[in-house]
């Protein structure tokens, strides 16, 4: 985020080159304000008795400058409820000496809403009260948020019009998401009868060696696919072809295997009524 106002100094140099260590350090050893400025977080301060606020940004070529306004001057580039937010935010740090993180929206160079992350301590310095603040900007991550989303949407719709048996499987088993398909496969009607459930007591019934593939798909982190001919406990024998793959875009519990298969007639290929 970068306030509208010009800036008043330009600290920096383009990025490719390092500041001077401190004369305590070693010379390959970079400044902590070079490693901070490598993560994409930058400093502000607002001294609370005369209200004059510095901001660090960085300009098109990726040199350090330093912007100094008032608190005015920046709480006129945020919407009211963004403006009242940042005043909690300074608040905080003076009623308790820390705060954060929180998120504000301010207009930046561009006229286009930014969004940034920020922490804050109250210190002392010249006789004066200080609030000191890192911030980092957050826009990388909303794009990262949006693109995801996007991928979860196109990955609901595949599974959920695929002719093919779908289901998305936790590492542990578990079901996360299905298809029509992989529910008439079960001879279940009500989609809530599966997630959630473990996936090898719902296809043991089915075929003692499909089960074993699951279970060796899930061991893998590699893009899998294979066929066999399976023997399924009401006596039909079928051409089982699967593939199972992961889902690289998610995290957490939603760093899931997709497992896909097709039963056919170990005769031909045609699918079975």
């Amino acid at each position: 985020m970068s306030l509208l106002l010009s800036p008043t100094a330009i600290l920096g140099r383009p990025g490719n080159a390092a500041p001077p260590p401190l004369p305590d350090e070693p010379a390959e050893a970079p400044r902590h304000s070079e490693l901070l400025k490598r993560l994409g977080i930058h400093s502000w301060s607002i001294d609370l008795k005369t209200e004059r606020v510095r901001w660090d940004t960085v300009d098109a070529n990726n040199r350090t400058i330093v912007i100094k306004a008032t608190l005015s001057d920046l709480l006129k580039q945020a919407h009211d409820e963004d403006a009242a937010k940042f005043r909690a935010h300074l608040k905080q740090a003076i009623d308790t000496g820390s705060a954060g993180p929180d998120h504000f929206r301010f207009d930046d160079l561009d006229h286009a809403d930014s969004e940034i992350e920020s922490v804050c301590v109250l210190k002392w310095l010249s006789g004066h009260p200080v609030v000191v603040g890192l911030y980092r900007k957050c826009e990388k991550e909303r794009r990262q948020a949006a693109m995801v989303g996007a991928l979860r949407t196109s990955l609901d719709t595949l599974i959920a019009e695929s002719t093919s048996c779908m289901v998305v499987l936790a590492r542990d088993g578990t079901v996360l998401n299905c298809n029509p398909a992989f529910l008439k496969c079960l001879n279940v009607r009500d989609k809530r009868m599966v997630i959630r459930q473990n996936v090898f007591g719902l296809v043991e019934s089915l075929s003692e060696k499909l089960e074993a593939i699951i279970r060796g798909a899930l061991l893998s982190n590699e893009a899998l696919a294979g066929q066999a001919v399976m023997t399924f406990s009401a006596g039909q024998v079928r051409n089982v072809r699967w593939k199972a793959f992961g889902i690289g875009f998610l995290r957490g519990e939603s760093a899931t295997r997709v497992f896909s298969f097709d039963l056919r007639r170990a005769e031909g290929d045609d699918l079975p009524d």
